[in-house]
């Protein structure tokens, strides 16, 4: 079986698929940031116009519009983001700068406790724990100079954040941190 989808902003455009093929489709949505939207929004709906492939023969093929509902989904409210400046690899026993960048975006000054946990992959330098306020709508930079003790696939000393001032769920701001950096060995 051939399925033929057409459309301007579709990616897959005039794919032919066959078989058990799979086609799908990926949209980035940003909500801006002066929206007032909090919690769940609905998505609206996604349609299709296709016609399966036809024969050499066959007249002109009939074109079938297939629309699908889009499930609603959650909007949350960042109001704080957190981001690593960090090289794709390091070496053994070499400097490997890592910075974290701060933002706060709310209109109230955050005041944060900021840890970096010790590994036994990792000397470092840079303060351990310090306690910083971040003003409304600007941003702090902590930078940390690490040295790799050991080659391989290592997980980055972990950022701890603790607010001091309003409780905020650090576990979404973490997410977009990078876990692992590759440490290659010393050459000769």
């Amino acid at each position: 079986m051939f399925i033929v989808f057409y459309g301007m902003d579709l990616f897959f455009c005039s794919v032919h698929l066959k078989g058990n093929d799979v086609a799908t489709e990926c949209y980035c949505v940003v909500v801006p940031s002066t929206a007032t939207v909090r919690g769940s929004i609905p998505m609206g709906s996604f349609s299709l116009l296709w016609h399966r492939a036809q024969a050499e023969s066959s007249s002109t093929p009939v074109p079938i519009e297939t629309t699908l509902s889009l499930p609603n989904t959650s909007v949350l409210d960042v109001p704080f983001v957190i981001t690593a400046a960090l090289p794709s690899h390091g070496q053994v026993r070499s400097m490997l700068p890592l910075s974290y960048t701060l933002r706060n975006q709310t209109a109230l000054i955050q005041e944060i406790e900021v840890e970096i946990e010790s590994s036994e992959s990792f000397m470092y330098s840079g303060q351990k724990k310090s306690h910083m306020r971040v003003a409304a709508n600007s941003q702090q930079m902590i930078n940390y100079n690490l040295y790799p003790n050991v080659p391989g696939y290592l997980p980055i000393p972990r950022l701890r954040l603790k607010w001091l001032r309003q409780e905020l769920d650090d576990n979404l701001l973490k997410r977009s941190l990078p876990t692992h950096v590759f440490v290659m060995p010393v050459t000769s």
